[in-house]
């Protein structure tokens, strides 16, 4: 059915997916959500064939595959729901139409050129990206005096750095492993979503299954997140192995409580809610598989995959 005249952007024809008035550019988490599941579904793949030897030797090596499964898929799920949630948040208009184009083009110039670019084209287009989206993300919460999620904001921006900190340290700039911002980009990830997973994990919860009794309980809230934070200074520090097993398992206790007060087992015959619950109980296993990391029980490699 065709939309009448007073709805139609282009009355009388359909924008085409490309053009800027197509329902695509309209809010952040349709282009980078398809984005980011197309490039999983071709970058999976491709590090396997490299990891069993079954591709030549090039830009597809640990390097790539840890920097883009952290700084190149997850990144885009973040800005597209942030260039999402950002305009309920304040009231304002997020990024849409060429806007949007321009961040998503952005986006995809660096996972471009991270198979073969000059590197200092390479830095600079990709290190672009989470700064940008920090700036339109800080400009918007300034203009509606929302001080609430600048915090949020922060996060993006020490993502940005950590991005930079992994060229820097690619090409011996600096003195540290190149690893060592990824596990700092992986752990600021999982702090988002303890902070996000907690405003909407007991509210989703209540509306999507009728009798829950999903609830949250705010020292708890921010005991998790500080729990979490504690842990990930412990890793990134090299804290001694029985610190860092009392953090993990600190860390795990606390957000498992608060995984249980969420009634997971109410959304069973919900799949949009239960897989929300179980990534979350995936989280809960990761920080207690870090904290064992510590003792060598399971190696940190395996502990930064499960979260």
């Amino acid at each position: 059915m065709r939309a009448n005249a007073a709805t139609d952007p282009l009355p009388g024809r359909y924008p085409t997916p490309i053009s800027a008035d197509a329902p695509l550019w309209r809010l952040g988490f349709r282009p980078f959500y398809l984005l980011a599941a197309a490039f999983a579904a071709t970058a999976v793949p491709a590090w396997l064939l490299a990891y069993l030897g079954l591709l030549p030797h090039g830009p597809v090596n640990l390097l790539w595959h840890v920097h883009e499964m952290v700084l190149g898929f997850a990144v885009a799920v973040v800005a597209g729901f942030l260039l999402t949630a950002v305009q309920s948040w304040t009231g304002l208009p997020t990024p849409r139409g060429r806007s949007l184009q321009a961040l998503v083009l952005l986006w995809i110039a660096g996972r471009c050129a991270a198979l073969g670019a000059p590197p200092l084209l390479y830095a600079v287009v990709d290190v672009a990206f989470l700064f940008a989206v920090a700036g339109v993300i800080l400009r918007l919460l300034l203009r509606a005096n929302n001080r609430r999620n600048l915090p949020i904001c922060l996060v993006i921006a020490l993502l940005g750095v950590c991005n930079l900190v992994f060229h820097l340290a690619m090409h011996g700039v600096l003195a540290v492993s190149p690893l060592t911002p990824v596990h700092g980009a992986i752990l600021l990830l999982v702090l988002l979503v303890a902070v996000i997973g907690g405003r909407v994990g007991p509210m989703f919860t209540r509306n999507g299954a009728p009798g829950s009794r999903a609830r949250n309980l705010p020292r708890l809230d921010l005991t998790c997140i500080v729990s979490i934070a504690v842990l990930a200074l412990c890793w990134l520090a090299g804290a001694p192995g029985w610190a860092l097993l009392a953090a993990g398992v600190v860390a795990a206790v606390l957000n498992g409580g608060r995984f249980i007060l969420w009634d997971p087992l109410s959304t069973l015959r919900t799949p949009l809610l239960w897989s929300f619950h179980l990534s979350y109980a995936m989280l809960v296993a990761g920080l207690l598989a870090l904290g064992l990391a510590g003792v060598g029980v399971v190696s940190g490699s395996a502990a930064l995959h499960l979260l």
